[in-house]
């Protein structure tokens, strides 16, 4: 019989996240925002409306803006003029 040590926890450690990733980062972030404001680095749908590459942030679901930022479609820093 096979002994299993208790000191040994299985739980993915997420303190040891590579900091460069941001949506990883922001998925680990401990503030009640429900919301944050993201800048669309390229265009694409959202709903009804067009988010325009370069266009005014606007406030975005915590869980959608986590996945646009994944996919390189937006980005959580304000891009400089």
């Amino acid at each position: 019989m096979a002994r299993v040590n208790a000191n040994t926890d299985s739980k993915a450690d997420t303190s040891q996240a590579d900091p460069s990733n941001t949506a990883a980062t922001i998925s680990q972030d401990v503030g009640g925002d429900a919301e944050i404001t993201i800048y669309p680095v390229r265009s694409y749908l959202d709903g009804q409306v067009v988010r325009r590459a370069g266009g005014e942030g606007y406030k975005s679901p915590k869980h959608d803006a986590v996945s646009l930022i994944a996919a390189g479609m937006a980005t959580d820093k304000k891009p400089a003029n």
